[in-house]
């Protein structure tokens, strides 16, 4: 009788390994110690054991199992030994960009009954993990696609997964195949199934890894896999890329092409990827930038320009994906407001949309105009209704769109006006007006903008310096097609613009940044008893006669225009004074004064009026200033012998001597 086993050539089974207490063979008790050396083998008194798991012998979480006389450690993939301290190596596909693959030929018929599981780890979202090929076509393969797992079968669907593996960490995918069926596993959990043609794995079927040879390649599906493979096995029969001194089942005959030994990520910071001054440090297949203060993005690509305080204080910062913008209100005053904007050549985006705020109380004004050939935009009010018209493309209808409810009552309105269709050559258009419900919607179909893109001059708040009906109110930065028309300078703004797709404003006029508060003429600002009217955003006084000025400060110089004729001007409020010069009189000095009035002229003269003065025409028998004095004879001498005449005046008498003269009566001398 044997106990515990019995010799090998009578049975296989191991034999029986732990203790044995109270024997009795035919009611007899077999006490270990009376039994001969010649009929033991391997046996001992007692039952001492050792507990060989104690301290933990195997590895890398494998679990121990004590086997009495030693233990066994039962191993995690992708680790093996016999203290689950030996880690099978992974095969690097695409180190550096480089393009590979590994080939195996399989030596033995695994039939219809297929069990493939391998680890992977990539960040790349396409690729080719597994393929099986035999003489005639490739009938099995795996593969990413967008990220997920795909396998699928000769004449049969393919087969997806649902959880997504290119994220860089370490992914176990298993594939099980049967008679008609084939179920994805993916870290231990089945996400899909379903039934196939049956496929049969033979000896001299090639087993392709991470890629095709080009000779092979057929369509996109087979691109080269980037990133690592590891313990791949089909039916528990291992693919090893590298050796790592652990016997086990594995195919042999391989080849390996571009494939590095060990799961070494690329070095991504050898071309500097980090952008404005950031410091690149490479993690696996990837790299992180740190940026410097005010960038942000993955390359640190995203200046956060806002930071920097670019804008005008009376302005707020706007981030855009590609730089920023200076947004405002702005007040405009009528035509010495109006703006004129061209593009900077380098748009190149649709403007399908224009975008901006309002606030007036104009019944009629032009917003906006802009026209090149046959193309032409307008937006404006039209009795206290906004209106927008336009013609683009090869229409050959004007687009005409008014507002359903007023925006001329002081109030800020919101205003998008957009192509209902952006993809369409011609598209109809809709206005919105504070986010209402009700929309206009165009009868007409029209083109978008880019005729504004170039070369065309766009005016705002006005139409032109053709074109009357300038805008009296506030508008908030207007936007065509997302891309602002900037009420700032260059000089104005701190930093250059970045970004390549801009309006420029090319006129010189100005406009008052802000739109001041609607009850602008509580403070009184009118002087003189001048009337403060509220134009929205800014005031006007309507002076009374005599002031001007923005505040009627200025008292008009009616001396001016030198009203005064004959004489010098006093101003006064809203009138002026002549003093006259001497002679003049009336209120501007214009009539000459009739000095002949109570005039002196005596015995019958004429009096005739001078300036400040007159004279006196005296009859022919007076004389003096009054014609006072009476006219005296006169005495006519004549020598005909001589041939002279001489006259004596005042009643003189000639004498006829040596020398002709004329004696004087008493009050009177000279020689006549």
């Amino acid at each position: 009788m044997c106990v515990g086993g019995v010799g090998k050539e009578r049975y296989s089974q191991p034999y029986f390994v732990g203790c044995l207490q109270d024997v009795e063979v035919d009611s007899k008790i077999i006490v270990p110690e009376k039994l001969s050396s010649d009929s033991t083998m391997n046996m001992k008194p007692g039952c001492r054991k050792k507990d060989w798991c104690q301290n933990n012998p195997c590895q890398n979480r494998g679990k121990c199992l004590d086997l009495w006389l030693n233990y066994k450690c039962e191993c995690f993939r992708p680790y093996v030994g016999s203290n689950c301290s030996k880690e099978l190596i992974p095969g690097r596909f695409g180190h550096e960009d480089t393009k590979g693959y590994a080939l195996f030929i399989i030596d033995d018929d695994l039939g219809e009954e297929v069990n493939i599981s391998m680890f992977i780890r990539t960040r790349k979202r396409n690729g080719l993990l597994f393929a099986l090929k035999n003489s005639s076509a490739q009938y099995l393969q795996i593969r990413l696609d967008s990220g997920k797992i795909i396998v699928q079968s000769y004449l049969s669907k393919a087969l997806s997964g649902d959880h997504y593996t290119s994220d860089s960490d370490l992914h176990f995918i298993t594939v099980n195949i049967g008679r008609n069926r084939m179920k994805l596993t993916q870290s231990g959990q089945m996400v899909s199934h379903m039934h196939i043609h049956p496929i049969k794995v033979q000896a001299g079927d090639l087993a392709y890894i991470g890629g095709l040879p080009d000779q092979l390649k057929s369509t996109s599906d087979s691109s080269y896999f980037k990133g690592c493979i590891q313990d791949l096995r089909i039916n528990n029969k291992s693919f090893e890329f590298y050796p790592n001194g652990v016997l086990m089942e594995s195919y042999s005959n391989r080849t390996l092409v571009n494939v590095t030994s060990g799961c070494i990520g690329d070095n991504t910071c050898k071309l500097n990827p980090c952008l404005n001054g950031g410091l690149c440090a490479s993690i696996w297949d990837d790299f992180v930038c740190t940026c410097p203060p005010n960038t942000s993005g993955k390359m640190c690509d995203q200046v956060k320009w806002c930071q920097l305080g670019p804008c005008p204080s009376n302005s707020q910062c706007h981030l855009l994906s590609d730089g920023f913008d200076c947004i405002s209100n702005a007040t405009f005053k009528g035509e010495k407001s109006m703006l004129t904007f061209r593009g900077n050549g380098k748009i190149v985006r649709d403007l399908i949309n224009i975008t901006f705020s309002l606030r007036t109380r104009n019944s009629n004004a032009i917003l906006l105009h802009a026209e090149k050939e046959h193309d032409f935009i307008t937006i404006g009010i039209k009795q206290c209704h906004l209106i927008f018209m336009m013609q683009s493309g090869n229409s050959l209808d004007t687009l005409s769109m008014l507002s359903l409810t007023g925006v001329s009552d002081g109030l800020w309105h919101n205003v998008i006006l957009y192509m209902t269709d952006p993809l369409l050559h011609s598209s109809r258009w809709q206005m919105e007006i504070d986010k209402q419900e009700a929309t206009v919607t165009s009868t007409v179909t029209n083109g978008n903008m880019n005729f504004l893109a170039e070369g065309t001059d766009i005016y705002l708040g006005g139409g032109g310096p053709e074109i009357r009906g300038s805008l009296a109110g506030c508008l908030n930065t207007v936007k065509l097609g997302g891309i602002s028309l900037p009420y700032f300078e260059s000089a104005d703004i701190h930093i250059n613009k970045p970004q390549q797709e801009q309006f420029i404003k090319i006129s010189s006029n100005t406009v008052l940044i802000g739109c001041p508060r609607s009850n602008i003429c509580a403070s009184n600002p009118c002087r003189n008893n001048g009337r403060c009217e509220d134009m929205v955003g800014y005031y006007q006084c309507n002076c009374l006669s005599g002031w001007t000025g923005l505040n009627c400060e200025v008292n008009i110089n009616e001396c001016q225009s030198n009203p005064c004729v004959h004489g010098n001007c006093t101003d006064k409020v809203s009138a002026y004074k002549c003093i006259c010069a001497p002679g003049f009189t009336g209120t501007r000095c214009e009539t000459n004064r009739n000095d002949c009035h109570n005039h002196k002229c005596a015995n019958g003269a004429r009096c005739i009026d001078g300036i400040n003065g007159y004279s006196c025409s005296c009859p022919t028998n007076f004389i003096g200033r009054f014609c006072e004095y009476p006219r005296l004879s006169t005495t006519l001498c004549i020598d005909e012998k001589k041939n002279w005449t001489w006259t004596c005046y005042n009643g003189g008498n000639c004498t006829d001597k040596k020398n002709v003269r004329c004696n004087c009566p008493l009050g009177f001398s000279g020689s006549r």
